[in-house]
């Protein structure tokens, strides 16, 4: 997890949760698609190498304040991937945050390992382990672009795996979008989701995230499982109901009035059950995570499934 222009305050985790929560802001590189060819300039050439030790090769993904490369280490012949960020002065306590934030989270199996951190011509540099896929990308090569029931509750359990792992470990993510959940990417870890990636002061994006977030109310743990419970929807039925509503505020507002059953029209029954119990929540509660993780493990089950079910794209692989 990158952090870049981050407010945080202190936070508390007990049994009791207290107001004061600290709070990352995540944003990843995000997934473009054009009809038209787009000539895209690398920042640094392939083949440069950072450090004598970390060597850039393909550049993977972009986004407004950074790029994302595909990369090696020289000495062990270890894939990672290195994302770059162009130094500003503005950026520089944010960037020291985001390495305390590591060294907290260090062996967290929900978030992505740092291997280095530095300065390099011009740009910050950030060598991380080597991930597959974000959920984004995968929506985007599926020809459907939806994911059957299981394969969505068994990436909803791990994204509330990751996000509860996250909160209680002292930080709400306020970001929380397909792009910024990445699979693992040798064969045995194909089915781990990891909370990776970048973070901002909340702007852009409204696809994913909670009403209040959007108002720039106080927002909690509450808001990071609204933006799960969205992201599960959209991976059900491949379209969300305000997709086509322009205007932040617009959104905001929708998500505030749309019934359950207009939000949830085709979708399976157990996300409304978890659709419930969020909307229970206010910015003090302590979320359900183990009873929303149960209610999607029972879903598998009905379906003759299992957590060692293979996903969508694993299928089609075999195939």
């Amino acid at each position: 997890m990158d952090i870049e222009n981050s407010k945080a305050t202190s936070l508390h985790t007990s049994q009791h949760p207290v107001p004061e929560l600290q709070q990352q802001e995540s944003a990843a590189a995000t997934v473009s698609c054009h009809t038209a060819p787009v000539v895209i300039v690398r920042w640094l050439e392939n083949g440069s190498v950072i450090n004598n030790e970390w060597s850039v090769q393909s550049l993977l993904r972009r986004s407004a304040s950074g790029q994302e490369y595909s990369g090696k280490n020289l000495k062990t012949g270890d894939a990672v991937s290195i994302r770059l960020v162009r130094i500003k002065r503005s950026r520089s306590s944010m960037l020291g945050m985001e390495m305390s934030l590591h060294e907290r989270l260090a062996g967290n199996e929900y978030i992505e390992r740092v291997h280095a951190f530095g300065q390099h011509d011009g740009f910050y540099y950030f060598v991380g382990e080597h991930l597959g896929p974000t959920l984004a990308e995968l929506c985007s090569a599926n020809p459907r672009k939806k994911f059957s029931d299981m394969t969505v509750f068994l990436i909803g359990i791990r994204m509330v795996e990751a996000v509860k792992s996250l909160h209680e470990n002292g930080f709400v993510h306020r970001n929380v979008k397909p792009s910024n959940f990445a699979v693992g990417s040798s064969p045995d870890t194909n089915g781990e989701v990891h909370l990776p990636r970048r973070t901002t002061n909340y702007k852009g994006d409204s696809t994913f995230a909670s009403a209040d977030c959007l108002l720039r109310r106080e927002s909690g743990r509450k808001d990071d499982l609204w933006s799960v419970l969205y992201i599960m929807i959209k991976m059900s039925v491949g379209r969300l109901p305000w997709d086509s509503v322009v205007g932040t505020a617009e959104v905001a507002r929708l998500k505030e009035t749309i019934s359950s059953t207009d939000l949830l029209m085709g979708c399976p029954n157990e996300l409304d059950h978890i659709r419930k119990h969020v909307s229970s929540l206010n910015f003090f509660s302590r979320p359900d995570y183990d009873g929303m993780i149960k209610i999607l493990d029972d879903g598998l089950l009905r379906r003759g499934g299992s957590r060692d079910s293979k996903l969508d794209w694993e299928i089609a692989t075999d195939q």
